[in-house]
């Protein structure tokens, strides 16, 4: 009839693959699906295909040239990315569990739903563009939670951002040092003084 964009129905194929057919559906339910007439969530679902949305995205925007935006992808089946992209400065994310009681613990988990014999880790990147870990923190759930730290070489500091030596401990105060303690007894303690 001349339409350019006609707007699917329930006979149309389920991948959507004519581009000239709406891919956009919301149910009796209340759900809305984007590339697929079937959401399987109460809520939104985005679905890709080799057609059209290899990699289904979310994009929000608040700046009108567009260079400035957050975005959530489904970049591949092992893989989710979640990006705050600025064109100009720093950028941020903030995550706040937030109490109105102002007294309620407020909490942030890693593996909730995880069910898993390996041992879930949660890695701090170099920040250089590439996968390179810096440090490392692991459940290891046979021994109990380790920490990796510098697993790519460098130095850590505790009291200082430019560690000369594998461990550095720094303080501006008049005791500063290492304790380690087993039980009640102190197996090792290295400090310093300051001269009277």
């Amino acid at each position: 009839t001349g339409t350019s964009n006609p707007i699917a129905n329930y006979g149309d194929p389920a991948d959507y693959s004519d581009s000239t057919i709406t891919k956009m559906v919301i149910t009796h339910e209340g759900s809305i699906g984007i590339n697929t007439k079937s959401p399987s969530v109460r809520g939104i679902e985005i679905a890709g295909d080799a057609v059209a949305y290899a990699n289904p995205s979310i994009k929000i925007t608040s700046e009108d040239d567009g260079n400035s935006y957050s975005i959530i992808q489904d970049a591949a089946s092992t893989q989710l990315i979640i990006e705050k992209v600025n064109d100009s400065g720093h950028t941020l994310i903030d995550v706040s569990p937030k109490v109105n009681d102002n007294s309620s613990a407020a909490d942030i988990r890693f593996f909730r739903a995880t069910n898993t014999s390996a041992m879930p880790a949660f890695s701090l990147l170099k920040g250089d563009g590439t996968a390179s870990i810096d440090h490392k923190f692991y459940s290891n759930k046979y021994t109990g939670t380790s920490v990796a730290l510098a697993v790519n070489g460098g130095n850590v500091g505790i009291g200082t951002w430019a560690a000369n030596r594998q461990l550095e401990i720094s303080s501006d105060k008049t005791y500063t040092g290492m304790q380690i303690n087993a039980s009640t007894r102190s197996l090792l303690t290295a400090e310093r003084t300051a001269s009277s």
